[in-house]
């Protein structure tokens, strides 16, 4: 397949410019990078990986670095120490301790640095507080700001940074999110220059192709770029890892490790360790928090998991019913790997909040739709309703403006149903009616609507609650390290996970020999867990495996010239040429390696096989032995009483004959005595 796929390269995507005449996409040829290494649970093992790339990404790549470099080393309009010390004082914030210290060294890289300037901030390291100041900065020389993420709830979040304050008084939206941003410049109905300031959020959820359109754009206009994110967290979506080709352009990326989210000091160990990734480290990170009974394997499958997430929630908010009033004091939050787990803990929560009357009953129901799965279903709704978006949403507000009441994944809550459409309050208190045709989705006509109650770990990136729930209904294995990462890193005070003992009992065993007879205990559950959140499986860029692929080469050749001069001496020794032994020899090698791979793959191949035909064949098997004991039934019961009829038999002759021995013996004894006195 790899040979095919390099004699005949791929179509290129989503790359203006790269169609040919007659709109056939055009082609790019493929790179494939061979690497072998160690299994790390089977020493006796080597595992070899393919991976492939594309001279497209190689391209890509190339520019944005190259384009990136250009910008770093432009410091035409940096802000100064004074500019940047008013905009903290206007701020009104401090940074003391070591903390602090990291944040205000962030603070000078990113506004006095070049025109593009990135920096590390890990989760809860107070990115949106550090960026205060620079915004006053800015303004303070007359700048235009604008925010950007790959998504606009993330996006969203840059408010809080002084971003985007004119909305709220029917100003211009000086955020959104990436794709709509590169549309909006590229149409010309955002006007940018190089006093214009765009600062991106995020940035390790954006790929190779947004980034460089982005610095596209910047070469064409002139703004700044200010980007902050965490390679820690969750993985663009696209391919590339922006951040790490951003320090092959600007060199070492200033990073913030430490966090100021949690407010105890064995939280904020617990996320530390767990941004660090590693068995050991993850490993100490989940024996803390069973220590602390926050972390819980839930006895049975998927939809226990799924109940017990439900409880847990319900339980966590009547505990604190006191502060749950206010949102100052206590808010809570579920996160999960995907929609179909988020939509069925969604659907437990609200069973839950009916029954006990919180909320009221089913006014309707809507034909919905996900945007990111495709699934449809049918989706009853009541007023009081929590209910999540999958696009930016305009609404005619309640005091007759209209605008955004809400972006793609934000939650919001019915405050009334009306027959043309909802009336929708969002997080602020804002209501506003939202029409049908406005939530339908223009493919299908079904609403781009889902329950609210729980969210996607992608989706909870960026968000802060008072404490968080983390639950994976399908086992540890449906998530990585960067998830569990974010999703262990959402809370100020507490955070609880939860995973199926089934799910993860089926994995351990799926990855046993056949026939092994070895019982999964407790142990071993927790070992797997820690298994599978230990995992942070980075991408790799384009030009990363070009570099390695060149080492190789490079190793190669040398290996070469140096197996050349050994035979020139040898010769010159006036010993015999051993040179083409040598290579038949290892050609031997590599094809009967390459036999026993094969033989393996078509084991493994008859294997599979051989399985899909025992499960086919099973139940024809379960019917056929019924059948056959139901046949065999009568004769066997026959036989079973004919023979406890014999054993009876037998019995009752073996008692008659010993009661008739019983009665001969005293006759005899009696006889005995009569003889010896007659002698």
């Amino acid at each position: 397949m790899i040979a095919r796929l390099r004699e005949r390269g791929v179509d290129e995507a989503g790359v203006a410019g790269t169609a040919r005449e007659g709109g056939a996409p055009a082609r790019t040829k493929i790179i494939a990078v061979e690497s072998v290494q160690g299994d790390p649970e089977n020493p006796d093992v080597t595992i070899t990986t393919t991976r492939l790339t594309t001279r497209a990404h190689v391209g890509q790549e190339s520019a944005l670095v190259a384009l990136a470099e250009r910008a770093g080393r432009d410091r035409r309009g940096t802000l100064n120490p004074a500019q940047i010390k008013r905009g903290i004082e206007a701020s009104g914030l401090t940074f003391a301790g070591e903390h602090g210290t990291a944040q205000r060294l962030m603070i000078d890289h990113l506004g006095m640095s070049g025109r593009f300037a990135a920096g590390i901030g890990a989760a809860g390291a107070g990115k949106t507080t550090l960026l205060k100041p620079l915004v006053s900065a800015w303004h303070e020389q007359g700048a235009d700001i604008h925010g950007i993420s790959l998504g606009w709830r993330q996006a969203r979040d840059l408010r809080d940074a002084g971003l985007n304050t004119d909305i709220e008084k029917g100003g211009r939206d000086t955020i959104a999110a990436v794709s709509v941003f590169i549309s909006r410049v590229k149409s010309e109905r955002l006007d940018l220059s190089n006093r214009s300031v765009v600062v991106v959020d995020e940035l390790g959820t954006i790929g190779t192709r947004q980034m460089l359109e982005v610095l596209r754009l910047q070469e064409r206009h002139g703004f700044r770029l200010a980007a902050i994110g965490d390679p820690k967290q969750c993985q663009s979506i696209e391919a590339g890892q922006v951040i790490s080709l951003l320090e092959k352009a600007l060199g070492k990326v200033p990073s913030i490790d430490s966090t100021v989210r949690q407010t105890d000091d064995r939280a904020r160990e617990i996320a530390s360790l767990l941004r660090k990734g590693g068995p050991d480290a993850v490993g100490r990170a989940l024996e803390m928090k069973r220590q602390d009974g926050t972390a819980e394997i839930v006895a049975g499958g998927y939809h226990d998991v799924i109940e017990r997430a439900a409880a847990l929630w319900d339980e966590r908010r009547k505990a604190n019913a006191d502060r749950a009033t206010d949102r100052s004091r206590y808010t809570l939050s579920i996160s999960t790997p995907t929609n179909q787990d988020a939509r069925a803990i969604s659907e437990a929560i609200r069973r839950r909040l009916q029954e006990s009357g919180e909320l009221g009953r089913n006014r309707m129901t809507l034909a919905a739709i996900d945007k990111n799965t495709g699934e449809q279903c049918g989706m009853p709704i009541a007023t009081g309703e929590k209910i999540r978006l999958f696009a930016r949403t305009n609404a005619a507000m309640a005091d007759g403006r209209k605008g955004a009441i809400g972006d793609n994944g934000s939650i919001l809550e019915i405050a009334s149903i009306r027959r043309n459409g909802l009336v929708l309050r969002n997080e602020h208190g804002r209501e506003g009616f939202v029409k049908w045709e406005t939530l339908a989705d223009k493919a299908t006509g079904r609403m781009r609507v889902a329950y609210g109650y729980a969210m996607t770990t992608n989706t909870a990136q960026g968000i802060t609650t008072t404490e968080h729930i983390f639950a994976t209904p399908g086992g540890s294995q449906t998530t990585d390290g960067f998830k569990s990462y974010v999703s262990g890193s959402r809370h100020r005070e507490r955070d609880y996970w939860l995973t199926s003992e089934g799910a993860e009992r089926r994995e351990i065993e799926g990855r046993r020999p056949l026939g092994d007879p070895r019982p999964v205990r407790e142990h071993d559950i927790w070992t797997n867990w820690t298994r599978n959140i230990s995992r942070q499986p980075e991408k790799a860029n384009a030009l990363d495996l070009v570099q390695f692929g060149e080492a190789a080469r490079r190793t190669a050749a040398r290996a070469f010239l140096k197996g050349l001069a050994a035979d020139e001496k040898r010769q010159a020794a006036g010993l015999p040429d051993d040179l083409p032994h040598r290579f038949e020899r290892a050609r031997v090698r590599v094809t009967e390696q390459g036999r026993v791979t094969e033989a393996m793959a078509c084991a493994a191949q008859y294997r599979d096989t051989a399985f899909a035909r025992i499960e086919r064949a099973a139940p024809a098997v379960r019917r056929a032995v019924a059948a056959g004991w139901e046949r065999a039934r009568p004769v066997i019961e026959a036989a079973h009483r004919s023979a406890r009829e014999r054993l009876q038999k037998a019995l009752e002759a073996y008692r008659h004959r010993h009661e008739q021995r019983a009665q001969e013996r005293p006759t005899e004894q009696q006889q005995t005595r009569r003889r010896g006195r007659g002698r």
